[in-house]
């Protein structure tokens, strides 16, 4: 089973577009699904090319505080905050790579094992709007309380405890 956030939930949707070897359930929060949410695209492409052509270290601070949200950003300890300063080549890489995922309706709707999409209730339109074509081609849909984006940080008891009654309704162990 895959359980991903953010770039992760990203990867984990297209492990399970793809079929990966002994994949027997998926769970995203918050994956990017390409140009089918088109806002969301745009922001990450536009943010992806900027920080890898100019390594500017504010502006990737600001797309991260933007992607997490202020609330979530604001809750990090610094520590959390500023690792973005030793890994600037990485983040501005892993924008770009991420926003390369362009899967197509039909790929989303493919997926034939278990997965659970998950949204905070805190996150913007364009977030809930991913949740729910993800619930229209076969996902189940949970909405995290008291959560955006940064659902680990936001209310990791919540997210785990939807984990946990998917694993169990799916006898996923």
């Amino acid at each position: 089973m895959l359980v991903g956030v953010s770039g992760g939930a990203t990867l984990a949707l297209a492990c399970a577009i793809r079929n990966a070897p002994g994949l027997r359930a998926v769970i995203t929060h918050e994956p990017l699904v390409g140009a089918l949410q088109p806002d969301l695209d745009e922001r990450v492409r536009k943010a992806g090319k900027t920080i890898l052509a100019s390594q500017d270290l504010d502006e990737a601070r600001r797309f991260l505080q933007r992607l997490y949200g202020p609330d979530s950003w604001n809750t990090m300890p610094y520590q959390a905050r500023d690792w973005v300063e030793t890994v600037l080549p990485v983040v501005a890489n892993e924008i770009a790579q991420f926003s390369s995922f362009q899967p197509s309706l039909e790929e989303l709707g493919s997926i034939e094992i278990p997965h659970l999409t998950t949204v905070g209730s805190r996150s913007g339109a364009e977030r809930h709007a991913v949740a729910e074509l993800l619930s229209s081609v076969g996902a189940r849909k949970a909405v995290i309380d008291r959560s955006g984006h940064l659902v680990q940080v936001d209310n990791p008891e919540a997210f785990v405890g939807r984990i946990e009654s998917f694993t169990e309704r799916f006898a996923v162990v």
